[in-house]
Formats: C-alpha cells, structure tokens, sequence
C-alpha cells in the first residue's frame, strides 16, 4: 500500500442547506482529504442532514452520508477509482479513523443543538 496520509480540511464543518423535507433544519459537509508525499490524491465529504431538533413532533437526529468526490488509484496514480472502488478503499484501510471522525463530529453537532456548545469545539480536536 501507498503512503497515503489523511486529515481534515480547515473548514471542519460547513453549514448549508441541502434539500427541505418535514423536520430537517440544515445540513454540514466535513471533508477529508488524502494525500501522499507530493499532492492531493483523494477526497470524500461527510454528510450530517440535521433533523428534529426543536420541532414539534420529532426527535432530534443526524443522518450522515458519504460522498466520494475523487480518489486516485494508489498504484496507478494516472487512473481514478470509480466511487465504489474508492469507498471500499477509503474504509477499509481508513475505517477505524474516518469513524472516529465522524463520531466527533456528530457529538460536536448534537451538542449544539441540545446544549447550545460551539461547534469551534469540534475543531480543537485537528489544531
């Protein structure tokens, strides 16, 4: 395997608003990006749908997603793998990470949304 090494893009979580559906309030993209020893090689978004939080009728919750947008093949680096060649990629060798990641990010947002804590929390975790 590659030397490939991964981190969190200096705008943590950015808020935008993704679709309107009953309940969902506003969604964050977290990107990660993995890199070897020259450049950029990869990069894969999370995705965290708010929904319910403070709305009459619902539960507070956080749906996340993933979205490759590029991954270059580690031993090829001329050729892209498709996105599900990079996801199973990405997880299998990053897995273990990425969920750890994920699982900040989604206690930073919860609480907020319950306990009113700045998101600037999550960052001190990558500073």
């Amino acid at each position: 395997m590659a030397d490939i090494g991964f981190g969190v893009s200096d705008d943590y979580l950015s808020e935008f608003q993704k679709h309107s559906m009953e309940g969902y309030i506003t969604s964050y993209t977290l990107e990660i990006n993995f890199f070897d020893e020259v450049e950029v090689i990869g990069v894969i978004n999370i995705i965290f749908d708010v929904i319910g939080y403070g709305v009459e009728g619902f539960d507070g919750g956080i749906d996340v997603s993933y979205q490759v947008m590029y991954f270059k093949d580690p031993l090829n680096k001329d050729d892209y793998l498709d996105d599900n060649e990079a996801f199973i990629y990405i997880f299998s060798n990053y897995g273990s990470d990425i969920m750890t990641i994920i699982d900040l990010a989604y206690d930073a947002l919860d609480d907020f949304y319950t306990k009113g804590t700045p998101l600037s929390q999550f960052a001190k975790h990558f500073k």
